[in-house]
């Protein structure tokens, strides 16, 4: 259990170095630690779902590196990045979820239940602090957009 632990930590450390690079300044989890968060703090969540290849979600990753959106972040929510494609079993409100192999595209059977069964994306969903889905939204978005849509949920 410690392993585990400590393995998610350096996942979550590296997933942000990666992800973001270094000028950014809140904090990501891993998509492992979604269950956890709710016992720590009473913020609402963030889960950015995305694919690595996907360039709308490129360029919204490039918007969340924004100073004024980080900021917006670190005060008011806990956030997480999702790829779709990621083959680890994930558990999440007591179920396991994996990833399902298409002949068109892998994808993990969480994000496709999250995105409404839906395989658009980047999507953005927002969770409250009991981890109840309160919004999805889907697309790129300006950062006018981002922080727009942010502040209706902190």
């Amino acid at each position: 259990m410690i392993q585990t632990k400590m393995f998610l930590l350096v996942l979550s450390l590296f997933s942000y170095t990666l992800v973001f690079g270094q000028e950014l300044r809140c904090e990501s989890h891993s998509i492992h630690q979604l269950d956890e968060l709710r016992k720590d703090n009473d913020k609402p969540t963030i889960v950015k779902i995305y694919a690595s290849w996907c360039k709308p979600c490129k360029s919204l990753n490039n918007t969340f590196k924004d100073e004024e959106i980080q900021e917006l972040i670190v005060n008011n929510f806990n956030m997480i990045n999702f790829d779709l494609e990621t083959a680890e079993t994930i558990k999440f409100k007591g179920k396991e979820y994996h990833l399902i192999e298409h002949e068109k595209m892998n994808f993990h059977e969480l994000a496709y239940e999250l995105l409404d069964k839906q395989l658009n994306f980047p999507a953005i969903a927002i969770f409250d602090e009991n981890l109840t889905l309160i919004d999805l939204s889907r697309g790129d978005k300006t950062q006018t957009e981002l922080i727009r849509y942010l502040k209706e949920f902190k």
